[in-house]
Order: C-alpha cells, then sequence, then structure tokens
C-alpha cells in the first residue's frame, strides 16, 4: 500500500466513527433529558385493563424505547424515561389494543408528547408530567394503525 492508500483508508475509518457516534446521540455529549406521561385508557366507557403502552423516543433510523407498561384496573398508567441527547428528545406514546378489535395483531395509537414536557436531568417530578386525560380506544383516530411486529405480551415469572 502506498501513503495515498493508507491516507484513503484512514480517513473512511475516521468518517466511519463520526456517522456511528453521530446515530447514537454523541451519548458522551448530549444532556440528559427525561419525559413523564400518564393517563386513563377506557374501551366503550370501561377502563382498558392490562393495555401496553411505551414511551419511545423518535431516532433517524430507530426508535429508542424509554420504558413501558401496562394500564392498572382503573386503566390508569404512568411511564417515564430519560435519554441523553444533543438536541430535544422528540418522545411519542405508543398504544396497543384490542379494544373493538378481533384481528390477529393490535390496534397501535401514537401520542405526540409536547417537547414543553421535557426536562433536564434524569427525574420527573408527577406534577411535571404529560397528562392524556382519559382517552376513547373505540374511537377511530388520526395515526392508528395495525401493529404485529411491537407488541410482545408481557413476560410474568
Amino acid at each position: 500500500m502506498d501513503h495515498l492508500e493508507i491516507f484513503n483508508l484512514q480517513m473512511r475509518v475516521v468518517i466511519l466513527l463520526l456517522l456511528i457516534s453521530t446515530c447514537y446521540g454523541l451519548w458522551f455529549i448530549g444532556r440528559e433529558q427525561s419525559i413523564g406521561v400518564k393517563g386513563k385508557l377506557v374501551c366503550n366507557g370501561m377502563p382498558a385493563e392490562g393495555v401496553k403502552v411505551k414511551l419511545r423516543e423518535k431516532e433517524i433510523f430507530l426508535d429508542r424505547e424509554l420504558d413501558q407498561g401496562e394500564t392498572d384496573a382503573h386503566g390508569e398508567f404512568k411511564l417515564w424515561g430519560s435519554a441523553r441527547e444533543i438536541s430535544k428528545i422528540d418522545p411519542q406514546l405508543n398504544i396497543y389494543h384490542k379494544c373493538n378489535y378481533r384481528g390477529p395483531c393490535y390496534k397501535k395509537l401514537s401520542v405526540g408528547i409536547p417537547s414543553k414536557y421535557i426536562v433536564k436531568g434524569n427525574k420527573v417530578d408527577l406534577d411535571k408530567y404529560y397528562d392524556i386525560g382519559t382517552l376513547e380506544l373505540s374511537m377511530k383516530t388520526k395515526g392508528q394503525t395495525i401493529d404485529c411486529i411491537n407488541y410482545l405480551p408481557p413476560i410474568h415469572g
């Protein structure tokens, strides 16, 4: 190999490392940001118990999971999570349910979370959570899709 080939190889490695670190949010440079979300889910006016909810941070290629859980006997849930990013995180709540749906998969409803609810640091006080209020799952809503991949049944041990 001559000097030009070695230089080209070194430059490719440097560019590749820069791209990889950019894709992962430069975790060592970014700032810690947190988000909390809470609410109540109902199906035909009744509490929707056992509905899977996931708090995600939208990324360019693959979304990152910040937290997940299920609604309780009253249809209520609380999720929170944090991520280290250079720019503001872009959180969303995904709800996977079977309200008025008998198909093999799940209905998926995504709810955007306003950026004013993002806080600095790695915890969120309950009074700073984004409250979606009571959400009726039987209603047809814009952006609702069918999801056969992202819903995984809870593991009970």
